[in-house]
C-alpha cells in the first residue's frame, strides 16, 4: 500500500471520530520513522505489510480517544523528543511559550528550579539551550521524576531532580524560579476533553475547586527559596489571572510581564521579590 492512500484513509477515519489530524500525523510518522514532513514528500513509499498491522492497531487506539503521545512514547517540547508515558503529564506546546519567554533573562552561572517538572521538559530545554546554568528540578510525583531523569540522560542535561512537594529543603537562593504548576479547577475538569481527561494523571492538573492550590502556595513559599530580586515565571489558566495578580499583591510580589500565549489566552506570569 502507498503511503499516500494510507495516510488519506486515516485521516478520514479520524476525522468521522473528531480525532485531530495532528494526532494522525504525529502517531503515523513515529510509526513509520518518518519525519512529518515526509508524510506528504513521499507519496508514493511502499509501506510493508508488518508495518501497516502496526499501524492499523495504533489508529484504532487513537480513535477511541488514546493520546496519540502515549501510544508513540514520545512528545517533542523546543525540538527535543522527550519520553512520555501514562501517568505523567504530556507537555504542551503553550508551555514552550513559558521557555521562551526566559532565555533573555538566564545569565552564566544562575540557579534555576524547575517547579513541577513533570517529564523534565521546561528542565531539559533551559539546560540544553542554556548549558552555563545550573538547572534543578522537582515534581511530587517518583513516577514523573523517573521519567524526567531517563529524559535528562537521553539528552545529556546536566539537572539536579529532587522528589518533593514543590520545593527542595536542600536548595535555597534561586535566581529563577519557573512552574507549569497544575490549575484546572474541578468545574473545569469535569468539562475537559475525554482525551484529556479520561487518560492523563488528574493530580497533574486539578488543583483545588478553584485551580488555585498550588500557584497560591508556590506565591507564599517561593520567596524562601528565591535571591532578592528573584524571578517568579508561571504558566496558568486562561481565565486565572486577575484572581493570581490579587494573591501575588498580597503577598508582597512586584509584576514584572504577563503575556498570551499564542492563542491569545492569558496564560504566562513573570514576578519579582524584594525582601
Amino acid at each position: 500500500m502507498k503511503l499516500s492512500h494510507l495516510y488519506r484513509h486515516s485521516l478520514l477515519q479520524a476525522r468521522e471520530q473528531g480525532v485531530p489530524d495532528s494526532a494522525v500525523k504525529l502517531l503515523l510518522a513515529e510509526t513509520l520513522k518518518l519525519g512529518n514532513a515526509e508524510l506528504d514528500t513521499l507519496p508514493d513509499k511502499e509501506i510493508g505489510a508488518d508495518q501497516q498491522e502496526l499501524w492499523l492497531q495504533r489508529l484504532q487506539r487513537v480513535l477511541k480517544g488514546e493520546p496519540a503521545q502515549y501510544i508513540a512514547q514520545q512528545a517533542w517540547f523546543w525540538g527535543y523528543a522527550l519520553k512520555v508515558q501514562p501517568g505523567v503529564l504530556i507537555p504542551r506546546p503553550e508551555t514552550e511559550g513559558l521557555v521562551e519567554l526566559m532565555l533573555p533573562r538566564l545569565q552564566p552561572g544562575m540557579k534555576v528550579l524547575d517547579c513541577c517538572t513533570g517529564n523534565g521538559a521546561i528542565a531539559i530545554a533551559l539546560s540544553k539551550l542554556k548549558p552555563d546554568i545550573m538547572v534543578f528540578a522537582t515534581d511530587i510525583s517518583a513516577s514523573a521524576i523517573n521519567l524526567a531523569i531517563r529524559n535528562a540522560s537521553l539528552h545529556s542535561a546536566a539537572i539536579k531532580f529532587y522528589q518533593c512537594d514543590l520545593f527542595p529543603l536542600a536548595e535555597h537562593n534561586f535566581d529563577i524560579i519557573v512552574s507549569n504548576p497544575p490549575y484546572i479547577s474541578e468545574a473545569e475538569y469535569r468539562n475537559l476533553d475525554g482525551v484529556v481527561r479520561d487518560y492523563e494523571p488528574s493530580e497533574a492538573l486539578l488543583s483545588g475547586a478553584d485551580g488555585l492550590h498550588h500557584i497560591t502556595r508556590i506565591l507564599q513559599e517561593a520567596p524562601l527559596h528565591l535571591k532578592d530580586g528573584g524571578l517568579l515565571y508561571l504558566e496558568h489558566g486562561a481565565t486565572q489571572r486577575e484572581a493570581i495578580l490579587k494573591l501575588a499583591d498580597s503577598t508582597h510580589w512586584k509584576l514584572d510581564y504577563a503575556g498570551d500565549d499564542l492563542a491569545g489566552f492569558a496564560r504566562y506570569l513573570v514576578f519579582s521579590h524584594h525582601k
